[in-house]
């Protein structure tokens, strides 16, 4: 095959295509799984062979052309596959600015939806687990049963944190929210309404503690309640006092 500034610039493209593509399945099923030594290994090895292969598709026809004493030749060549390369780039720039986004795609069922927790989305499964204590009720007013629920997060220290979240089900599937922070090592009880005729969605998530002066040992037995209102545009929880007698927000 010979090689022109055409097929290096694509090949390029191509290559640096299949590098993203690559990344985005890892990233799609080790999002919540810790880094590891083989992750950084993986990831420089995967910078050294790039470089490799962009230093081949750039420079070697060049470097070749000046051995031969075609500099002239050489520095065109190179030129001509920037100048190509850049034309891809920002053709695909273009293109991609040009998408509309589509509407939110949601999950089969609130099991499989994503959550963001800790400003990181994950599903459940690995770190994040299903711990239940879970509420079917309508919590956006659409008419459609949503889904409130515990979920816990170990990432490998002696903490297990305890968050609230809620899946809400429309038209297009699952929408996860975000996870409302219980506390550590908590004893979750029971997931109700609000019995405020006022708080209309507001879920009630109670639990058992431990005082601050209390060791992480010590069983939980404070009993607590967190008042949560879930927004439908930002899918985050907000708080709402026992007793407030205006609108929940």
């Amino acid at each position: 095959m010979k090689w022109n500034p055409f097929l290096s610039a694509v090949a390029a493209s191509a290559y640096i295509g299949a590098v993203v593509l690559f990344l985005h399945f890892i990233t799609s099923i080790r999002h919540d799984t810790p880094d590891t030594y083989l992750d950084g290994l993986g990831f420089i090895s995967l910078f050294v062979c790039s470089a490799a292969v962009m230093a081949f598709l750039f420079f070697y026809q060049p470097v070749l052309m000046i051995v031969e004493r075609r500099t002239k030749e050489a520095v065109s060549y190179f030129l001509t596959t920037l100048a190509i390369f850049g034309v891809i780039t920002i053709a695909v720039l273009v293109f991609v600015s040009m998408q509309k986004p589509n509407a939110t795609s949601g999950a089969a069922d609130y099991m499989h939806a994503t959550y963001m927790i800790e400003g990181q989305p994950v599903t459940l499964g690995g770190n994040t687990k299903y711990f239940g204590n879970e509420l079917q009720t309508d919590l956006d007013g659409d008419g459609r049963q949503d889904t409130a629920f515990i979920v816990t997060q170990n990432n490998g220290g002696s903490g297990t944190f305890f968050y609230a979240v809620a899946a809400l089900n429309t038209k297009d599937g699952y929408i996860g929210s975000d996870g409302y922070l219980l506390g550590d090592r908590i004893a979750p009880q029971n997931t109700t309404l609000s019995q405020n005729p006022k708080q209309v969605g507001v879920v009630v998530f109670n639990y058992a503690d431990r005082a601050p002066t209390e060791p992480m040992s010590t069983k939980p037995s404070i009993g607590k309640s967190v008042y949560l209102k879930l927004d439908r545009e930002t899918m985050r929880w907000g708080i709402a006092m026992p007793n407030f007698e205006g609108e929940s927000r």
